[in-house]
């Protein structure tokens, strides 16, 4: 079965002829047989077909089938991660292994666009969007496909502000190993691990430098030992466009002298000494201006 219509690899599959081909297979028919709603039931057959065909692991056919595959359980997940903060902001006891449930479900969909982007840096955010909103008007509703579409641009913003941090990590001396955390990782709140100079490293990479404030200061407010650096990647959005990449790499080996300085001060003194220089030191107007 052919799924790919789309007139060169560096397309997404065309999201019509995606479901078409998709509803036909036995594993669609059985899904709503049992009475699944049609993005669930594409999306099993979606799994199915990877389970069967050997598509080229990196092919964006391949990864238009994950997302397919994978936006069911991230719809849900996130609705029911919306009505769990909206308890806890009534003042009801959230458990947080609940919220973890939910975040289990949400983020194997981030990492598979974070592993697309990495292997096709030629898709633009507008590329992802547009896939993921037709493929959910054509088989769910407009409201759901607007939603999702929006989640996966905020999701995005924040992709792309990692890879950007990443090409600056490697324009740093002493940088060993640079890898992006895995789902486990991910939910403790770490985008990015690095090695420098024999220790390990954890970043939370910030979109803006507020968010990235907020966060510091949150994570000197508690007694625990600080194993994860909150940091703003040092880019707007003006320097990707609607690339998933930053325009001009120049701009990462400017930005690698102060990110170079942070590790310094968390390879001699801890991550609560990086942070605080990230806060207080005479740099902060240029770093978050």
């Amino acid at each position: 079965m052919s799924i790919n219509h789309s007139t060169a690899e560096t397309q997404l599959p065309n999201p019509s002829h995606l479901i078409n081909a998709l509803l036909r297979t036995t594993a669609a028919l059985e899904s709503l047989g049992k009475g699944s709603n049609r993005p669930r039931a594409i999306g099993r057959a979606a799994v199915d077909v990877l389970s069967k065909r050997k598509l080229p692991e990196q092919s964006l056919e391949n990864y238009g089938l994950k997302i397919v595959a994978a936006l069911p359980d991230f719809i849900d997940a996130r609705h029911k991660l919306s009505a769990i903060e909206s308890r806890r902001l009534k003042g009801q006891r959230v458990v947080r292994s609940e919220k973890e449930a939910q975040l289990k479900r949400v983020l194997p969909y981030n990492h598979i666009l974070r592993e697309m982007a990495d292997h096709n840096p030629r898709l633009t955010m507008t590329d992802i969007t547009t896939f993921v909103e037709g493929f959910l008007l054509a088989s769910s509703s407009q409201e759901t496909a607007f939603e999702a579409a929006n989640a996966t641009r905020d999701i995005i913003e924040g992709m792309r502000h990692e890879l950007a941090f990443e090409a600056t990590l490697y324009h740093i001396d002493g940088v060993g190993n640079i890898r992006p955390a895995d789902i486990d990782t991910d939910i403790l709140g770490t985008d990015i691990e690095v090695i420098y100079k024999g220790k390990h490293f954890g970043f939370d990479v910030k979109s803006n430098p507020s968010a990235a404030r907020r966060c510091a200061n949150d994570n000197l407010s508690y007694a625990d030992k600080i194993s994860t650096i909150p940091i703003w990647s040092g880019f707007k959005g003006r320097d990707f466009g609607d690339s998933l990449r930053i325009l001009d790499q120049k701009a990462a080996i400017e930005r690698a002298s102060f990110v170079g300085d942070v590790l310094e001060a968390a390879y001699q003194h801890g991550c609560e000494s990086a942070i605080n220089m990230i806060l207080y030191d005479g740099n902060v107007s240029k770093i978050y201006s």
